[in-house]
């Protein structure tokens, strides 16, 4: 976020001159354009990851209901109400449409780097080094993961709001406006509300004023002051939504104090080769194992430290720049650096996500650099050095936006996402496990079985592959073989409520009901707004001649999830088995309101027709059932033929 400092100011260069409003605009929209430009092969992505928990399967945001509790409950895997209320709004503008979402994701980026260019231009860099920083931004191929996933959508807008509180605090300071503090402090509460990945905003906005007049008043120090106090609450909620949510006891980070220390600076200059050198990018990176003992271990942190007093020392000439850059870059990835405890460790130590928040302050210094150089240049009338320096820049920014198309492509959907990863990283056992269900999508069951094979044996003590596996063993119809992974999955991870789900359903499938009923009451238990749990021990609950409790689990899972036609079909049957045929109509109707190509619903009303002697209707819908591919109730043709003949019966 701090440009380079120069005793040199280019604002009132010839060259240089303060734009017109009009040209303002025009750049801004040629940042928007190059952002969309670069990132458009992500507008044709679908799902990924954890897309689903967090978007198209979050009972939060596809219930009515479900807005209040994201902001007043602690059902969520984190607290970002923000973030989940431009789902649980878009969601009932264009549902389950991957596309609107992408777009959505693209342009609050773009709005990021026009903010980080106004940031930069306030800042008093050059014209040009103020516009490079929000270009570079703009289209750098590290951008692409949090663009491009939907679910980082929290990385995307808590950004937009932390800038906005940046340039809304600089607005502040310069004209002793409290109407632009107090929309820095609306912004900074937002960008938090979003993500708390910018915790550390009033430690930046000291930065840059301890950069703009090489040291801080006590004027300074009260102003930031509420925004030390919004930054430590909702840190210690997401302390809190982490340990008892995301991470709930399991062990992600085994590695003792030494050692993590020595990986953070690992990690930092990982971060700086990235974006110094974007190339080979992964989802998932490899994870190292740090020594903390080795006194090689911590030789990249006594690097860092280096570079930190190097630039400190200088900080009255031509340091404090540089150094306000590199602490700004340093202070907004501390939370993210290993020191405290993340659910995605247990996957890697890094990620492009990760340190999405931080790298304004190196782009800004890249930017400033460069712009710097080229109006020296200019200034002293060395047209050809100017022109060197302009060609390279406009070749490098070719690259960077090439790498970024390239880059989105990855993110179409999970198979190349998780395949590209393997290339990356072959030992990825998060990718083996995720590429295997995206093969159990489509049907590929023994591949899928194959990559769970990789990823038990990468990590034997990682439970879902086990429950994976189990559910391709029962899709090829081998359940007795799904028990016995089940039964790991549910060892090695006892509060896993899936496992219980999908071991309910094995148990049923092999006619053990009761059983069934005790998994499936588990995995409520664990997880009190499991809709599947509840529908399938409605089920189990038919099965075992019991309709009155298999309408409670039914009616439990459709106010969860209104649009769950499954569920009204089989509360139609119940409603049906108890005797109540007129609510068995509705329900059923209700189900084929809701998917139109519901074979099963059609059979089921046809039958509720028969019961009720409408038989011309009975047999249009046991007519329709056909023509969908699917199979009346045995005997029920036979049945309407003897009340109502016809010459055919459907076919």
């Amino acid at each position: 976020m701090i440009p380079p400092h120069s005793a040199t100011s280019f604002e009132d260069a010839p060259s240089l001159a303060r734009p017109s409003r009009g040209a303002v605009f025009g750049l801004g929209i040629v940042l928007i354009a190059a952002t969309f430009a670069a990132h458009f092969p992500a507008t044709r992505a679908g799902y990924i990851w954890d897309d689903d928990h967090l978007l198209y399967q979050n009972p939060l945001i596809l219930k009515p209901g479900g807005l209040h509790k994201l902001w007043f409950s602690t059902e969520a895997p984190d607290y970002w109400p923000l973030t989940a209320t431009t789902f649980w709004i878009e969601w009932r503008i264009w549902g389950d449409n991957p596309t609107p979402y992408h777009v959505a994701n693209i342009a609050l980026h773009a709005l990021a780097a026009v903010l980080l260019w106004r940031i930069l231009k306030r800042l008093h860099l050059n014209s040009l080094g103020a516009f490079l920083g929000g270009l570079l931004f703009a289209i750098h191929p590290v951008t692409v993961e949090s663009v491009a996933w939907i679910a980082e959508r929290k990385n995307v807008l808590s950004m937009v709001f932390y800038l906005l509180a940046i340039l809304s605090y600089l607005r502040f300071q310069d004209q002793s406006s409290r109407a632009w503090y107090a929309v820095a402090l609306l912004a900074a509460i937002a960008a938090l509300l979003a993500k708390t990945s910018v915790v550390m905003l009033p430690v930046i906005l000291l930065l840059i004023r301890w950069w703009k007049q090489n040291g801080l008043t006590r004027r300074d120090v009260l102003s930031a002051a509420p925004f030390f106090l919004i930054s430590l609450t909702f840190g210690l909620i997401t302390v809190w939504f982490q340990h008892h949510n995301a991470i709930a006891g399991e062990v992600v980070r085994p590695e003792g104090p030494a050692s993590r220390i020595a990986a953070a600076g690992w990690v930092v200059w990982f971060y700086l080769y990235k974006i110094i050198l974007p190339i080979n990018l992964a989802m998932v990176y490899p994870r190292w194992d740090v020594d903390g003992g080795r006194v090689l271990s911590y030789v990249p942190l006594a690097l860092l430290i280096a570079c930190l007093t190097m630039t400190f020392s200088g900080r009255r000439t031509w340091g404090r720049g540089p150094f306000a850059a590199l602490a700004s870059f340093l202070i907004v990835l501390a939370p993210v650096l290993g020191l405290m405890n993340m659910s995605y460790a247990r996957y890697s130590l890094v990620a492009d996500h990760f340190q999405y928040p931080g790298m304004p302050g190196i782009i800004a210094l890249i930017g400033g650099g460069l712009g710097g150089a080229w109006a020296w240049m200019r200034e002293r009338n060395r047209r050809g050095g100017a022109g060197g320096i302009a060609v390279v820049t406009g070749l490098a920014a070719f690259c960077l936006a090439a790498l970024t198309w390239r880059q989105a492509t990855v993110y179409i959907n999970e198979e190349t996402l998780w395949t590209h990863t393997l290339r990356m990283n072959d030992r990825a056992w998060v990718a083996y496990n995720n590429r295997g269900k995206t093969y159990a999508e489509r049907g590929a069951y023994e591949l899928a079985i194959q990559d769970y094979n990789r990823a038990i044996e990468l990590r034997p003590g990682y439970a879902e592959p086990y429950n994976n596996r189990g559910n391709a063993f029962g899709n090829l119809g081998n359940h007795a073989r799904s028990i016995p992974d089940f039964d790991k999955a549910i060892e090695l991870k006892p509060a896993y409520a899936e496992a219980y789900n999908n071991r309910g359903v094995t148990r049923a499938t092999l006619g053990d009901a009761p059983g069934a009923i005790r998994d499936l009451t588990q995995a409520i238990r664990l997880r009190a707004d499991y809709v599947n749990a509840y529908y399938n021990r409605g089920n189990s609950y038919l099965m075992m001649g019991d309709p009155a409790r298999a309408i409670e689990d039914f009616t439990k899972a459709i106010e969860m999830m209104p649009h769950f036609a499954p569920a009204y079909n089989n509360r139609g049957t119940a409603y049906g088995a108890s005797g109540d045929i007129e609510r068995a109509l509705q329900d059923h109707t209700k189900a084929i309101e809701l998917n139109p190509g519901f074979a099963g619903a059609y059979g089921n009303r046809g039958l509720d027709y028969y019961s009720l002697q409408q038989y011309e209707k009975a047999w249009k819908d046991l007519e329709k059932c056909r023509q969908l591919g699917g199979e009346p109730h045995p005997g029920l043709i036979d049945a309407l033929m003897k009340v109502s003949p016809r010459t055919e019966s459907p076919r």
